[in-house]
């Protein structure tokens, strides 16, 4: 009875010596990805998404989960930093591929339902158009779990804004600037301080033909201070704004 307590002792503290390791190594990695997406650096990626690859197989347990939608997440920054469709659109469905694999084993996983979402958004530029219909389908399905699961403010506010625009941009068929109007005001309450949502709104205002709006959105950029999550990001979106903004204060 003794040996079999000391055994089951043994076992629990290997096991949990084996998640404490793996979810440090995660740790680790997610704040490389989160440096490396803040001032989109392309090579970092790389080199992330090489560990990452590498690092997956010996995960075996359910933490290789979280190390498969950081890859997903990976591979979706890796092709928007991209120059060209050959170096975009491979990594959009490898991070589609991905996501969806995640999604399958845990239907409750909010963020690979983002993922899959945005990688959806960007593969519908390379599609006919019965495609484009199906894949704003599978957007819409995708962002809608992603609101319901996400508990990051952050990830959550990103879905809203990436249904806002949705609803004010080609190629997304049915615009309905309303809507998109709504989006934008739910996405404010999570991601408030991010420049890119009062870029994106003030174009919506623009299409609205409400310059006074779209000005008031654009000035909101130049008031804000850059996020630590997307500081190259923010530096780009105030280059934006200010061209803007001189178009319409002439």
């Amino acid at each position: 009875m003794r040996y079999r307590r000391f055994l089951s002792l043994s076992i629990f503290l290997f096991l949990s010596s084996v998640l404490f390791a793996s979810q440090e190594l995660y740790n680790s990695l997610y704040q490389r990805f989160l440096t490396a997406r803040s001032y989109q650096n392309r090579d970092e990626l790389s080199n992330l998404i090489k560990s990452i690859e590498s690092t997956i197989p010996k995960i075996t347990n359910t933490h290789v989960y979280e190390f498969k939608v950081l890859l997903a997440e990976c591979y979706l920054e890796y092709g928007n930093l991209g120059k060209n469709e050959r170096d975009r659109r491979p990594y959009f469905e490898k991070a589609l591929a991905l996501s969806q694999e995640v999604v399958n084993a845990q239907q409750n996983n909010g963020k690979a339902y983002y993922i899959a979402g945005l990688s959806t958004s960007r593969l519908i530029e390379y599609v006919n158009v019965f495609q484009k219909l199906s894949l704003l389908n599978a957007f819409d399905e995708y962002m809608t779990k992603a609101i319901k699961y996400l508990d990051n403010d952050t990830y959550k506010g990103l879905a809203y804004m990436g249904i806002a625009i949705r609803y004010m941009s080609p190629p997304w068929p049915f615009n309905d600037y309303s809507k998109s109007e709504v989006y934008f005001r739910e996405a404010q309450k999570y991601i408030g301080d991010y420049s890119g949502l009062y870029l994106n709104w003030g174009y919506l205002y623009l299409k609205m033909n409400n310059t006074q709006k779209a000005l008031e959105m654009f000035k909101n950029v130049l008031s804000l201070e850059p996020h630590k999550l997307f500081a190259k990001a923010h530096e780009e979106n105030v280059i934006i704004a200010k061209e803007e903004i001189k178009k319409l204060e002439k």
